[in-house]
């Protein structure tokens, strides 16, 4: 079978960093009124927000990285990002080739 239309269908990545919401587990949770999230057996204290005066209560995702790094999410809008010893990071760290894999 041949196709109607020459060409390709394939559009290129604008924006790398959607990768990281993509390739990730993801995990509904909801804030405890220390503000603090529970996830496998973990304890994620939630940062101060400009958006927010607390979590507390509120629904939220938790997201786990291919590299073992979490981020939490209210909606759309990301609270914090954290490393494997569940310390909260200035910022998103880059996006890295993940556990194991061969350089």
């Amino acid at each position: 079978m041949t196709p109607a239309e020459a060409g390709n269908a394939f559009v290129p990545l604008t924006d790398k960093t959607v990768l990281d919401r993509i390739f990730c587990l993801e995990h509904a949770r909801i804030v405890a009124n220390e503000n603090t999230v529970s996830y496998c057996k973990r304890a994620l204290q939630t940062p101060a927000s400009p958006h927010r005066f607390s979590f507390a209560r509120s629904s939220v995702t938790v997201r786990e990285r291919l590299d073992g790094h979490l981020s939490l999410w209210h909606g759309p809008r990301p609270i914090g990002w954290y490393d494997e010893a569940d310390q909260l990071l200035p910022k998103a760290p880059k996006l890295g080739r993940g556990k194991g894999a061969a350089a």
